[in-house]
């Protein structure tokens, strides 16, 4: 989060959120005028729209999308934009990486999530520190991505990325 101070984030959006927990902290600390949500799990969505309720973000600020990682809903690619987040590209974006889906999907999912970010917007991406690993191997070789940092703990790993 240190990375972030200091820079405006009016547009959020969280793939894979869980119960909430990732939302509800990133609304407390920056209360973006949008946060948008993006899982294939209809329950993971309900539960963090209402946990961000219930931390006073209010209804009209949420966007919610029940898709498959971050492709465009219209099979088109994204330009840098989303109807998630009114037509405006994110600020910031953060995500839970799903491991299970094997290294090419989750690589994907996190290039395709680039295209959201607003130039030097920020994408944070936290998961197995493994899966990170193998990530940061295929991140690498990317243009429009620079990695900032990488932080272990316990198996665990949070990688935060800034857009070209």
């Amino acid at each position: 989060i240190q990375a972030l101070q200091g820079k405006p984030v009016k547009r959020v959006l969280v793939f894979n959120p869980g119960q909430g927990h990732v939302p509800v902290a990133l609304w407390k600390l920056f209360e973006p005028h949008t946060m948008g949500l993006v899982d294939r799990d209809l329950l993971s969505l309900r539960y963090a729209k209402r946990n961000l309720a219930l931390n006073g973000c209010p209804d009209t600020h949420i966007t919610l999308s029940h898709q498959v990682g971050m492709q465009s809903q219209n099979d088109a690619p994204f330009r840098n934009s989303t109807p998630l987040l009114n037509g405006a590209p994110a600020d910031l974006i953060a995500g839970i990486l799903r491991e299970s889906e094997g290294p090419e999907a989750v690589a994907l999912t996190v290039k395709q999530a680039v295209e959201y970010l607003t130039p030097k917007g920020t994408l944070l991406v936290s998961g197995g520190s493994t899966a990170v690993t193998r990530l940061v191997d295929v991140l690498q070789a990317e243009k429009k991505i620079r990695i900032q940092k990488r932080k272990r703990n316990k198996g665990k790993s949070l990688l935060v990325l800034v857009r070209r």
